[in-house]
């Protein structure tokens, strides 16, 4: 990872060089450099001392300021000889600059070496000038000399320090010559300043070692740095590749394992209806409660897999939230009673919230379910205190609490306390997880206060309500509010034929009219030439070759030219496909599809009117 950055000057040509580590630490790829750290440094210390090149241009302008200034109080020839060596100087630099530009091999040590002999050149030639510029008898023009020089060697200290051998062959050659100079004209001030020259050399070049210092090891900790990064994104890679993994491979397990769960709930349904006497009826109720809980733990996992698919949206309602409570109490009060805990709720009535109620209560229903199960005696208070313009609802235990170490953990998927042994009644570990996610996409804040031995307060902040502006929409009557189902014509598309089997024995116990098809061309040709259109379509997501049932859908209303009411049922589980599924437009269930979702989808897809006829 590198980042631009700009050098102004040229080392020991008068310009202070202000060079920046970023510019100077070589590009890297993802995976890091694998060079040797040595060469890293090497490399980056040449690539600080050539980006000031350019800087030259501004010592030449000092140059030849010095030279004019100094025209006629020093040899013309002098200086004119001295002014074209610095030009051959920049001539020389400037071609190992465009070189190195051009070249793959930057850490080369050749390009070190030519920077210390160009700057060794460079302090030869300023030291040549100090001692040939030097007007003996013209105070005023020393003190000239002296202000060039001393700038010169302080920019050097800053310039030249990536590559001290570079420094070292630059300044003691430009200033003890100068120094020597006015020690050699004698007197006090003139020794004076000679001495305070060779102090200032000293001083600087101690500057020099210790910016040096600083450079190479703000240089070594951005390489650590960068190896670091490059580290953590390869982790990061690997998680990703394992989660992707993990995803597809539940999807797939989710989606196989669905399908005979949907077509036994669909038998056992049918079962249900048959059976006498209560013997079989019990066992029939049996096989329906195992069927039951293994649909709750295959709907705990599309839970997690809807909300990270974004198929989720809020359904935004003002609403008491004391109705959502006592659902809550009435639901879990008698689990807590045989345990001997006592369940309350204490919310008053005037409390409304603004919210969407399923998703809060699926919030609420794991802070209460969790409460019930790790709770051994005690109580269970469901409260709610104002803050402001929101809400705060609490579900406070007196439970075995949870050390603080755990307390962002227990928001992560599979994560359980005080269950080793993965008993399944204590559930899979995705509740707090949901509600995590089901929280951030609510935007209601949520947290934890607890301690071993003390209890735990789970709370979930939300935003307050408008008692007028509370929806009183009716709740959406059960299936068994749609009447008589009698005389519809079902058009059930599914590549497993147990599954249409299923299907078709469940749908005739209502009275339906079940046309089967195993794939998208089997359902044209077996409604081909009827006499009417189906009233309802329900597809698997999945069929043969590739297809799916949206695909299947569009090319049966087109058949009909009218839009036959769809019903999308799958067992896949990755967020892809529900994405997918969900941007059709059609309902969706989710197998094993729940007799009631059923009903209630044909309820609405009975005919309002007369059915077309086919026109194709």
């Amino acid at each position: 990872m590198a980042t631009s950055g700009r050098h102004i000057g040229f080392p020991g040509n008068g310009a202070i060089g202000a060079a920046t580590v970023a510019a100077a630490a070589p590009p890297s790829g993802p995976d890091g450099d694998p060079r040797p750290a040595s060469l890293r440094l090497r490399e980056a210390q040449t690539r600080l001392f050539y980006g000031a090149i350019p800087g030259q241009l501004v010592a030449i302008v000092v140059g030849g300021f010095l030279v004019f200034m100094l025209w006629g109080v020093v040899s013309p020839a002098v200086l004119t000889a001295w002014f074209g060596a610095q030009l051959l100087l920049t001539a020389f630099r400037l071609w190992t600059f465009f070189a190195f530009r051009r070249t793959s091999d930057p850490a080369h040590p050749r390009w070190l070496r030519f920077a210390t002999l160009s700057a060794s050149t460079s302090g030869t030639l300023w030291g040549a000038g100090g001692a040939l510029f030097y007007p003996p008898a013209a105070f005023e023009y020393q003190l000239l000399v002296l202000v060039v020089f001393v700038w010169l060697g302080i920019g050097s200290a800053v310039a030249l320090a990536a590559h001290l051998p570079a420094f070292f062959g630059y300044l003691p050659l430009s200033l003890l010559p100068l120094a020597a100079m006015f020690l050699a004209e004698g007197g006090r001030v003139h020794a004076g300043l000679g001495a305070l020259l060779v102090i200032f050399a000293v001083t600087v070049s101690f500057y020099a070692r210790l910016n040096n210092r600083a450079l190479v090891e703000t240089l070594k900790l951005r390489f650590e740095n960068v190896d670091l990064m490059a580290e953590l994104a390869r982790q990061k890679d690997e998680a990703e590749r394992a989660n992707i993994g993990k995803s597809k491979f539940l999807a797939a397990a989710s989606h196989d394992l669905r399908q005979p769960l949907h077509t036994l709930s669909l038998f056992t349904a049918a079962l249900e209806a048959e059976v006498e006497g209560p013997k079989a009826r019990r066992v029939v109720g049996s096989i329906g409660e195992s069927v039951a809980a293994l649909q709750k733990m295959f709907d705990v996992l599309l839970d997690v897999s809807r909300l990270d698919a974004g198929v989720v949206q809020p359904a935004w309602r003002h609403f008491r939230l004391n109705d959502l409570v006592r659902v809550l109490v009435n639901d879990y009060a008698p689990e807590a009673q045989a345990k001997g805990l006592e369940l309350c709720g204490a919310v008053d009535d005037a409390v409304v919230v603004r919210s969407d109620p399923a998703l809060l209560e699926r919030i609420l229903r794991n802070y209460v379910a969790n409460a019930v199960r790790y709770t051994e005696q005690g109580s269970i208070r469901i409260e709610c205190v104002r803050l402001g313009e929101h809400w705060r609802i609490d579900v406070a235990d007196t439970g075995i609490g949870i050390p603080a170490s755990q307390h962002r953990a227990i928001f992560g998927e599979f994560h359980q306390l005080g269950n080793p042994e993965r008993d399944r009644t204590k559930g899979l570990g995705l509740g707090l997880a949901i509600v995590e996610r089901v929280a951030r996409l609510l935007g209601h804040p949520i947290g934890l206060d607890s301690a071993p031995g003390r209890g735990s307060r789970f709370w979930v902040t939300v935003p307050a309500g408008d008692e007028h502006a509370i929806a009183r929409d009716a709740d959406e009557a059960d299936g068994g509010a749609y009447g008589d189902l009698s005389g519809l014509r079902v058009v059930v598309i599914d590549d497993e034929a147990a599954a249409r089997e299923a299907m078709r024995l469940f749908l005739e116990q209502w009275g339906c009219e079940a046309v089967l098809a195993g794939s998208e061309e089997e359902a044209l040709a077996r409604v081909r030439g009827a006499p009417r259109a189906p009233d309802a379509i329900i597809a698997d997501y999945r069929l043969r070759d590739g297809r799916n049932g949206v695909q299947a859908i569009e090319r049966l209303r087109a058949h009909w030219d009218r839009r036959i009411p769809a019903l999308i049922v799958t067992g896949d589980t990755a967020p892809e496909r529900l994405r997918e599924a969900k941007a059709s437009g059609h309902q969706l269930a989710h197998k094993p599809v729940a007799p009631a979702i059923l009903r209630a989808f044909l309820g609405h897809a009975r005919p309002r009117a007369p059915a077309r006829s086919a026109v194709r």
